[in-house]
């Protein structure tokens, strides 16, 4: 679910409003039942996104990644790792300011996938 969080400085936050529910989302395309547990749910998703990177790593050069240590990066590099043959290289732009540097997150994802990674900073 997708919830965001209003407030002004100085004053107290709101209420939480929910603005994305994928149950909602897929049964008004059509795309799943709503009476669907959970387990069936993350088991199309799952599929679906394999399918996705899937066809996207139709390639006659090797194939590379950003990665930023983050759950949308993280979940393309498995992806591309686990339907791979050959090493998935991995890119990532690490910063100076440790409250920005995901580098440390991308290199647990790396070790994860024992996969080649190159920093930038």
């Amino acid at each position: 679910m997708g919830v965001f969080l209003g407030s002004q400085a100085r004053e107290e936050p709101g209420t939480p409003q929910l603005y994305w529910d994928p149950q909602e989302m897929l049964a008004a395309r059509g795309s799943v039942p709503p009476s669907l547990g959970d387990e069936e749910i993350i088991d199309r998703l799952d599929a679906m996104l394999r399918s996705a990177v899937k066809m996207r790593m139709v390639a006659d050069v090797p194939l590379g990644a950003f990665l930023s240590g983050g759950i949308d990066s993280s979940t393309v590099v498995a992806l591309m790792q686990a339907q791979s043959s050959q090493p998935v290289k991995t890119f990532t732009i690490g910063f100076w300011e440790s409250d920005y540097n995901e580098a440390k997150d991308a290199a647990k994802v790396r070790a994860t996938c024992k996969r080649s990674i190159t920093n930038f900073i």
